[in-house]
């Protein structure tokens, strides 16, 4: 897994090649879903499936977003606040053994361009 902080979101994406190159052997693995993957405060994973037609984008912060009032546990942020962006970091990334038409992959999360203070793989 990657061990490199970025300061700002878009250092954070993978080069567009790397990013083929996955997209190219998950295919060719019969993948159809990505688990978009963080880990909250509790230590209970959350995730979100996306379809690999959507692999690029999700990459690239533009797939979909975790409502940051419902999953931070910190009550002074509600629904009018922006959503968390999940990056993977395709280090991680790993096709499901139970369930080889899905692969997981760990997430970093990002709010407002930084990277998430309660996200547990960022935190400093």
């Amino acid at each position: 897994m990657s061990s490199t902080y970025h300061e700002s979101m878009e250092k954070s994406f993978p080069s567009k090649a790397r990013i083929r190159k996955e997209k190219k052997k998950l295919e060719d693995a019969g993948v159809k879903y990505i688990l978009s993957c963080w880990i909250d405060m509790l230590g209970v994973p959350k995730t979100k499936p996306v379809p690999i037609s959507d692999f690029e984008p999700l990459c690239l912060g533009k797939g979909p977003q975790f409502a940051v009032h419902s999953v931070s546990f910190v009550p002074e942020l509600g629904p009018a606040d922006s959503d968390q962006i999940p990056v993977p970091d395709l280090d991680s990334l790993v096709i499901c053994p139970w369930d080889p038409t899905c692969a997981w992959v760990f997430a970093d999360l990002w709010w407002e361009g930084k990277p998430y203070n309660l996200c547990t793989r960022v935190t400093r």
